[in-house]
Protein backbone atom coordinates (compact mmCIF):
# COMPACT_ATOMS: atom_id res chain seq x y z
CA UNK A 1 0.00 0.00 0.00
CA UNK A 2 3.12 2.14 0.96
CA UNK A 3 4.51 1.59 -2.49
CA UNK A 4 0.73 1.99 -3.98
CA UNK A 5 0.58 5.38 -2.38
CA UNK A 6 4.17 6.43 -3.44
CA UNK A 7 3.70 5.95 -7.18
CA UNK A 8 0.76 8.25 -6.69
CA UNK A 9 2.33 11.26 -5.53
CA UNK A 10 5.33 10.84 -7.72
CA UNK A 11 2.71 10.72 -10.77
CA UNK A 12 1.16 13.42 -9.43
CA UNK A 13 3.59 15.44 -8.63
CA UNK A 14 5.11 15.03 -12.53
CA UNK A 15 1.68 16.23 -13.88
CA UNK A 16 1.67 19.29 -11.74
CA UNK A 17 1.63 22.49 -13.36
CA UNK A 18 4.69 24.61 -12.63
CA UNK A 19 4.56 28.77 -13.30
CA UNK A 20 7.07 29.87 -15.48
CA UNK A 21 7.43 32.97 -17.62
CA UNK A 22 8.11 33.65 -21.44
CA UNK A 23 11.53 32.97 -21.06
CA UNK A 24 10.96 29.41 -20.00
CA UNK A 25 12.29 30.28 -16.37
CA UNK A 26 10.62 29.88 -13.11
CA UNK A 27 12.05 32.43 -11.16
CA UNK A 28 10.24 35.72 -11.34
CA UNK A 29 11.41 39.07 -10.29
CA UNK A 30 9.75 42.28 -8.66
CA UNK A 31 9.75 45.63 -10.46
CA UNK A 32 8.46 49.17 -8.86
CA UNK A 33 6.75 51.39 -11.00
CA UNK A 34 7.16 54.70 -10.02
CA UNK A 35 4.90 57.49 -11.34
CA UNK A 36 5.37 60.96 -9.08
CA UNK A 37 5.20 64.32 -10.78
CA UNK A 38 6.79 67.36 -9.18
CA UNK A 39 5.59 69.68 -12.91
CA UNK A 40 3.97 68.58 -15.87
CA UNK A 41 2.13 65.38 -15.01
CA UNK A 42 1.15 63.02 -18.23
CA UNK A 43 -1.84 61.85 -16.78
CA UNK A 44 -3.24 60.22 -19.63
CA UNK A 45 0.00 58.02 -20.09
CA UNK A 46 0.35 57.18 -16.27
CA UNK A 47 -3.12 56.11 -16.32
CA UNK A 48 -2.90 53.83 -19.76
CA UNK A 49 0.64 52.69 -17.98
CA UNK A 50 0.50 51.18 -15.20
CA UNK A 51 -2.43 48.97 -15.05
CA UNK A 52 -0.82 48.05 -19.22
CA UNK A 53 2.56 46.78 -16.93
CA UNK A 54 0.68 45.00 -14.24
CA UNK A 55 -0.90 43.02 -17.00
CA UNK A 56 2.33 42.47 -18.39
CA UNK A 57 3.66 41.34 -15.25
CA UNK A 58 0.91 38.87 -15.06
CA UNK A 59 1.42 37.50 -18.68
CA UNK A 60 5.39 37.18 -18.38
CA UNK A 61 5.66 36.06 -14.81
CA UNK A 62 7.19 39.55 -13.09
CA UNK A 63 5.68 41.18 -9.95
CA UNK A 64 4.33 45.23 -10.46
CA UNK A 65 4.38 47.27 -7.27
CA UNK A 66 3.01 50.55 -8.19
CA UNK A 67 3.21 53.78 -5.52
CA UNK A 68 3.96 57.13 -6.44
CA UNK A 69 5.11 57.41 -2.52
CA UNK A 70 8.39 58.93 -2.94
CA UNK A 71 8.56 56.94 0.79
CA UNK A 72 9.20 53.91 -0.94
CA UNK A 73 12.58 54.99 -1.46
CA UNK A 74 14.73 54.15 1.08
CA UNK A 75 17.62 51.36 1.00
CA UNK A 76 16.02 48.57 2.35
CA UNK A 77 12.48 48.83 0.64
CA UNK A 78 14.18 48.39 -2.79
CA UNK A 79 16.08 45.63 -1.83
CA UNK A 80 12.76 44.11 -2.77
CA UNK A 81 13.11 45.07 -6.42
CA UNK A 82 15.00 43.95 -9.19
CA UNK A 83 14.24 46.60 -11.59
CA UNK A 84 12.68 50.77 -11.14
CA UNK A 85 10.77 51.84 -13.73
CA UNK A 86 9.90 55.73 -13.69
CA UNK A 87 6.68 56.61 -15.51
CA UNK A 88 6.91 59.89 -16.90
CA UNK A 89 8.29 61.05 -13.59
CA UNK A 90 8.64 64.56 -13.76
CA UNK A 91 10.39 67.51 -11.77
CA UNK A 92 12.04 66.30 -8.10
CA UNK A 93 10.10 63.45 -7.80
CA UNK A 94 11.57 62.07 -4.98
CA UNK A 95 10.83 64.93 -2.65
CA UNK A 96 7.70 66.04 -0.41
CA UNK A 97 6.93 69.86 -1.37
CA UNK A 98 6.17 71.08 2.10
CA UNK A 99 3.20 73.67 2.05
CA UNK A 100 4.01 77.71 1.82
CA UNK A 101 3.06 78.05 5.78
CA UNK A 102 4.97 74.87 6.99
CA UNK A 103 7.03 75.12 9.78
CA UNK A 104 11.00 75.44 9.71
CA UNK A 105 11.03 71.89 11.15
CA UNK A 106 8.54 70.40 8.52
CA UNK A 107 10.81 72.24 6.13
CA UNK A 108 13.99 70.81 7.35
CA UNK A 109 12.57 66.98 7.74
CA UNK A 110 11.49 67.43 3.66
CA UNK A 111 15.02 68.11 2.91
CA UNK A 112 16.77 65.72 5.01
CA UNK A 113 14.17 62.84 3.70
CA UNK A 114 14.61 64.16 -0.08
CA UNK A 115 18.42 63.30 0.62
CA UNK A 116 18.21 59.87 2.16
CA UNK A 117 15.49 58.70 -1.04
CA UNK A 118 18.19 60.39 -3.32
CA UNK A 119 20.90 58.34 -1.94
CA UNK A 120 19.26 55.09 -1.68
CA UNK A 121 18.08 56.16 -5.33
CA UNK A 122 21.80 56.17 -6.11
CA UNK A 123 22.84 53.11 -4.06
CA UNK A 124 20.71 50.36 -5.62
CA UNK A 125 21.25 51.56 -9.01
CA UNK A 126 24.99 51.40 -8.50
CA UNK A 127 24.87 48.24 -6.57
CA UNK A 128 22.97 46.69 -9.35
CA UNK A 129 19.41 47.39 -9.71
CA UNK A 130 18.47 47.79 -12.68
CA UNK A 131 16.65 50.88 -14.46
CA UNK A 132 13.93 51.91 -16.67
CA UNK A 133 13.01 55.53 -17.69
CA UNK A 134 9.93 55.98 -20.22
CA UNK A 135 9.68 59.69 -21.69
CA UNK A 136 9.54 62.27 -19.26
CA UNK A 137 11.58 60.30 -16.81
CA UNK A 138 14.91 62.61 -18.27
CA UNK A 139 12.24 65.47 -16.94
CA UNK A 140 13.14 65.55 -13.67
CA UNK A 141 16.07 67.62 -11.45
CA UNK A 142 16.93 69.75 -13.67
CA UNK A 143 14.96 72.90 -12.88
CA UNK A 144 16.36 75.67 -10.77
CA UNK A 145 16.12 74.87 -6.92
CA UNK A 146 15.96 70.97 -7.97
CA UNK A 147 18.93 70.38 -9.81
CA UNK A 148 20.69 66.85 -9.48
CA UNK A 149 23.49 66.69 -11.93
CA UNK A 150 23.98 63.07 -10.57
CA UNK A 151 20.07 61.62 -11.87
CA UNK A 152 21.67 62.73 -15.18
CA UNK A 153 24.33 60.83 -15.05
CA UNK A 154 22.75 57.79 -13.84
CA UNK A 155 19.95 58.00 -16.62
CA UNK A 156 21.96 59.43 -19.20
CA UNK A 157 20.63 63.41 -19.59
CA UNK A 158 17.79 65.73 -19.68
CA UNK A 159 15.25 67.18 -20.93
CA UNK A 160 15.88 70.51 -22.78
CA UNK A 161 12.28 71.25 -25.18
CA UNK A 162 10.44 69.59 -27.73
CA UNK A 163 9.15 71.49 -31.10
CA UNK A 164 5.56 70.57 -31.97
CA UNK A 165 3.92 67.23 -31.15
CA UNK A 166 4.17 65.34 -35.14
CA UNK A 167 4.85 62.07 -37.04
CA UNK A 168 8.78 60.92 -36.79
CA UNK A 169 10.76 58.85 -37.96
CA UNK A 170 13.42 56.31 -35.57
CA UNK A 171 16.08 55.27 -36.93
CA UNK A 172 18.18 52.13 -35.78
CA UNK A 173 21.27 52.89 -34.76
CA UNK A 174 21.74 49.35 -32.84
CA UNK A 175 19.98 46.70 -34.54
CA UNK A 176 21.18 44.05 -32.11
CA UNK A 177 20.06 45.15 -28.94
CA UNK A 178 16.64 43.00 -27.25
CA UNK A 179 14.84 46.76 -27.36
CA UNK A 180 14.63 46.89 -31.45
CA UNK A 181 14.83 43.12 -31.95
CA UNK A 182 11.47 42.88 -33.48
CA UNK A 183 10.88 46.00 -36.01
CA UNK A 184 10.99 44.64 -39.13
CA UNK A 185 13.59 47.23 -41.05
CA UNK A 186 17.36 47.01 -39.41
CA UNK A 187 19.03 50.58 -40.47
CA UNK A 188 17.36 53.82 -42.26
CA UNK A 189 19.22 57.17 -43.48
CA UNK A 190 17.79 60.33 -42.50
CA UNK A 191 15.79 61.95 -45.14
CA UNK A 192 14.93 58.30 -46.93
CA UNK A 193 11.38 57.15 -47.04
CA UNK A 194 12.72 53.69 -45.67
CA UNK A 195 12.72 54.04 -41.05
CA UNK A 196 12.29 51.69 -38.49
CA UNK A 197 9.47 52.75 -36.82
CA UNK A 198 7.27 55.93 -37.75
CA UNK A 199 5.15 57.18 -35.27
CA UNK A 200 3.31 60.47 -33.59
CA UNK A 201 4.67 61.50 -30.59
CA UNK A 202 6.50 64.55 -28.54
CA UNK A 203 9.76 64.76 -29.73
CA UNK A 204 12.42 65.44 -27.01
CA UNK A 205 15.55 67.25 -27.37
CA UNK A 206 18.14 66.53 -24.17
CA UNK A 207 21.38 68.12 -22.38
CA UNK A 208 23.70 67.23 -19.87
CA UNK A 209 24.24 64.02 -22.29
CA UNK A 210 26.52 61.67 -21.20
CA UNK A 211 29.49 60.77 -23.29
CA UNK A 212 29.19 57.10 -22.76
CA UNK A 213 25.30 56.61 -24.11
CA UNK A 214 25.08 53.47 -25.87
CA UNK A 215 22.85 55.13 -28.56
CA UNK A 216 19.94 52.51 -29.59
CA UNK A 217 17.14 54.53 -31.97
CA UNK A 218 17.54 57.98 -33.24
CA UNK A 219 15.05 60.51 -34.39
CA UNK A 220 15.52 61.46 -38.59
CA UNK A 221 15.59 65.28 -38.07
CA UNK A 222 14.73 65.63 -41.42
CA UNK A 223 11.35 63.71 -40.71
CA UNK A 224 8.74 66.37 -39.11
CA UNK A 225 7.41 69.86 -39.61
CA UNK A 226 6.20 71.94 -36.76
CA UNK A 227 5.86 75.38 -35.29
CA UNK A 228 9.75 74.82 -36.35
CA UNK A 229 11.44 74.22 -39.40
CA UNK A 230 12.20 70.50 -38.20
CA UNK A 231 12.57 68.70 -34.94
CA UNK A 232 15.89 70.08 -33.49
CA UNK A 233 15.94 73.41 -35.48
CA UNK A 234 16.47 75.86 -32.25
CA UNK A 235 19.50 75.24 -30.76
CA UNK A 236 19.83 71.74 -29.56
CA UNK A 237 22.70 69.88 -28.11
CA UNK A 238 21.67 66.93 -29.46
CA UNK A 239 23.96 66.40 -32.59
CA UNK A 240 22.47 62.85 -33.88
CA UNK A 241 18.59 63.30 -32.05
CA UNK A 242 19.18 60.11 -29.93
CA UNK A 243 16.04 58.66 -28.83
CA UNK A 244 16.65 55.51 -26.61
CA UNK A 245 19.43 54.86 -25.18
CA UNK A 246 21.34 52.21 -22.53
CA UNK A 247 24.10 52.83 -20.38
CA UNK A 248 25.24 51.20 -16.77
CA UNK A 249 26.13 52.82 -13.36
CA UNK A 250 28.72 51.02 -11.37
CA UNK A 251 26.68 47.66 -11.41
CA UNK A 252 23.64 48.74 -12.63
CA UNK A 253 22.00 48.98 -16.21
CA UNK A 254 20.07 51.41 -17.70
CA UNK A 255 17.66 51.85 -20.71
CA UNK A 256 15.48 54.87 -21.60
CA UNK A 257 13.52 55.38 -24.27
CA UNK A 258 11.67 59.03 -25.11
CA UNK A 259 8.38 57.60 -27.01
CA UNK A 260 5.14 57.37 -24.38
CA UNK A 261 3.91 60.75 -24.33
CA UNK A 262 0.64 59.28 -25.22
CA UNK A 263 -1.52 56.68 -23.17
CA UNK A 264 -2.61 55.25 -26.69
CA UNK A 265 1.44 54.28 -27.38
CA UNK A 266 0.73 51.93 -24.25
CA UNK A 267 -2.11 49.99 -27.02
CA UNK A 268 1.35 49.92 -29.64
CA UNK A 269 2.50 45.92 -29.60
CA UNK A 270 6.26 48.06 -31.24
CA UNK A 271 6.18 49.80 -28.04
CA UNK A 272 5.23 47.40 -25.85
CA UNK A 273 8.08 44.58 -26.91
CA UNK A 274 10.82 48.36 -27.00
CA UNK A 275 9.82 48.59 -23.40
CA UNK A 276 9.90 45.03 -22.55
CA UNK A 277 13.08 44.41 -24.57
CA UNK A 278 14.85 47.34 -22.38
CA UNK A 279 13.79 45.66 -19.42
CA UNK A 280 14.92 41.92 -19.82
CA UNK A 281 18.01 43.52 -21.12
CA UNK A 282 18.72 45.68 -17.96
CA UNK A 283 17.87 42.20 -16.00
CA UNK A 284 20.41 40.11 -18.18
CA UNK A 285 17.09 38.30 -19.06
CA UNK A 286 15.84 36.93 -22.60
CA UNK A 287 13.76 38.86 -23.63
CA UNK A 288 10.26 37.28 -24.42
CA UNK A 289 7.59 37.75 -26.87
CA UNK A 290 4.64 39.66 -25.86
CA UNK A 291 1.26 38.60 -27.10
CA UNK A 292 0.02 41.52 -29.61
CA UNK A 293 -3.65 40.65 -28.65
CA UNK A 294 -2.82 40.96 -25.16
CA UNK A 295 -1.37 44.74 -26.43
CA UNK A 296 -4.53 45.60 -27.91
CA UNK A 297 -6.13 45.30 -24.35
CA UNK A 298 -3.88 48.31 -23.50
CA UNK A 299 -5.90 50.93 -25.10
CA UNK A 300 -7.08 54.01 -22.82
CA UNK A 301 -10.75 54.18 -22.10
CA UNK A 302 -12.36 56.94 -23.90
CA UNK A 303 -13.00 59.97 -22.39
CA UNK A 304 -17.07 60.31 -21.61
CA UNK A 305 -18.77 62.67 -23.39
CA UNK A 306 -19.85 66.24 -21.98
CA UNK A 307 -23.76 66.63 -21.71
CA UNK A 308 -24.75 69.30 -24.12
CA UNK A 309 -26.02 72.06 -21.80
CA UNK A 310 -29.83 72.30 -20.92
Amino acid sequence: MRILTSILTLALLASAPTTTNATGNNDTFTVLVFSKTNGFRHKEAIEAGIPALKQLGQALNFKVDATEDAAAFTTENLKNYQAIILLNTTGDFLADRPAKNATQEKRAKATADLEARKHAFKTHIENGGALIGLHSATDGFHNKGENWPLFHQIIGGSFQHHPHHQNGRLLIADPTHPSVAHLKALTAQPGTKDAAWTCYDEWYNFKNLQKDNHIILNLDPTSGKGHRTNHYADGTECPTHPFAWTRTFGKGKIFYTSRGHYGKAFAEYDYIQHIIGGLYWALDRPTPKVDPELVKTFAPKPKPKARPKQ
